[in-house]
């Protein structure tokens, strides 16, 4: 039998957290999932976002599928015995399945692992041949027993097992490593219109826009905030939250269309534009922020290689500049990193009530396929949550193996 040696499954292996933005429109549960990643509790009652929420977090899954997702040594085959090829609540990228079936011979080490994961996470396999589980120790971040936890109570954790799944030994393709924590930095941010969002702007040159260039981009609701309204999905400094540092984006939508009912009163400065049909309204909120994120990251790519383009023009003198101004010039424009996009994965909510839409729902996995993009149905009902971990583990997955396949690990993080 093949022993493996154990991990310390208390400490992250990098200080540098993986940066995920959740946008989409109201009532499409990112802040419940973010508070379920979180803190395992879901939100009970609505409270709309007003501005960007930052949170900080180590992300260590429990659920058996999560981790199976973030094994880097796991085969296709063992991902068919976990239903997770097939699976009619996820779908899969061909990145990652790509990377999946390039997997010939399991190499547990830690230096393997680190180099796979882009030294995110280890994994720890000394669980996997039925002895105990690497995590149960006392002091374990995911021991719902811990004096620490919010679930010590005997009830709570048995409630928590009903909804974290079955014992491992009951389900197919048997138990999956234990990952270390990883540092996540997930931000929540308010919902948005089509007619909100600003594909890129300076933040720099952001306060001193005029209202005439502006327009009604300058205007808010109630006529006092001024520039509320307005919400660039991709900031060119660091000091924004949605800056040029994203490692993916969770857009997230509600597949029950009576959520998305709820209209803002009409304006008395703007032409009557025909809307699409409330069903599919949802779904065309989430074709805008894919194509302005499209024309975000073109434009700020663009802006940040002239920039740096520019700089270089200081260190020579102007004869030399001259010369060299024609192919700079042209190595601007056909920069590589110019098409470059972070991952992104579609997560459609409420899947589970009673008014669901199986239209929204099958629309937006069309889209997905389509776009190349992942796919998952998530539900977040008070305490009883599902596929939420497994959204995120999908992320994690599916921006390292991204920036693994582009052959240039760790791009978004030099492109500040």
């Amino acid at each position: 039998m093949i022993t493996h040696d154990k991990k310390n499954l208390m400490k992250s292996t990098t200080d540098r957290p993986l940066r995920f933005a959740l946008l989409g429109p109201h009532n499409s549960s990112k802040s419940s999932i973010v508070s379920i990643v979180s803190s395992h509790k879901s939100l009970g009652n609505y409270y709309p976002t007003i501005q960007n929420s930052p949170t900080l977090l180590q992300f260590q899954p429990s659920n058996q599928r999560t981790r199976a997702l973030l094994d880097v040594n796991i085969t296709y085959k063992e991902l068919e015995e976990l239903h997770l090829v097939d699976s009619p609540d996820i779908q899969l990228t061909d990145v990652v399945i790509s990377a999946v079936k390039k997997t010939q011979s399991k190499n547990t080490s830690s230096e393997s692992v680190l180099a796979r994961t882009l030294n995110y996470y280890d994994l720890d396999y000394s669980g996997i041949d039925g002895s105990a589980s690497p995590l149960s120790s006392r002091m374990s971040p995911l021991q719902f027993g811990s004096m620490h936890s919010p679930f010590n109570s005997p009830y709570e954790r048995a409630g928590m097992h009903s909804i974290l799944g079955t014992p491992e030994t009951d389900l197919e393709g048997g138990p999956q490593p234990y990952t270390t924590p990883i540092l996540l930095e997930l931000i929540d941010t308010p919902g948005v219109q089509p007619d909100d969002l600003i594909p890129f702007l300076e933040r720099s040159l952001d306060s001193r826009l005029a209202r005439d260039v502006l327009r009604n981009l300058a205007e808010d609701n109630d006529g006092e905030l001024g520039r509320a309204r307005v919400k660039p999905l991709l900031i060119g400094s660091g000091i924004s939250d949605l800056n040029g540092t994203m490692d993916g984006y969770l857009i997230c939508y509600s597949c029950v269309p009576e959520t998305q009912m709820d209209s803002p009163p009409p304006s008395y400065y703007e032409e009557d534009i025909p809307q699409p049909s409330a069903p599919l309204q949802p779904l065309e909120i989430v074709k805008a922020i894919k194509t302005t994120l499209e024309d975000a990251w073109k434009e700020y790519l663009r802006y940040h290689h002239n920039w740096e383009v520019g700089k270089e023009y200081d260190v020579f003198s102007l004869n030399r500049s001259l010369k060299t101004l024609w192919s700079k010039s042209k190595i601007a424009q056909t920069d590589p990193e110019a098409t470059y996009l972070p991952p992104i994965t579609i997560a459609v909510t409420h899947c589970d009530h009673e008014l669901a839409s199986p239209v929204l729902i099958e629309e937006g996995r069309k889209l997905a396929a389509q776009w190349g993009f992942a796919f998952v149905q998530v539900e977040c009902p008070f305490e009883n949550w599902k596929n939420v971990e497994e959204c995120i583990g999908l992320m994690i997955r599916e921006s390292i193996e991204s920036q693994l396949a582009a052959g240039r690990p760790g791009a978004l993080k030099r492109a500040k």
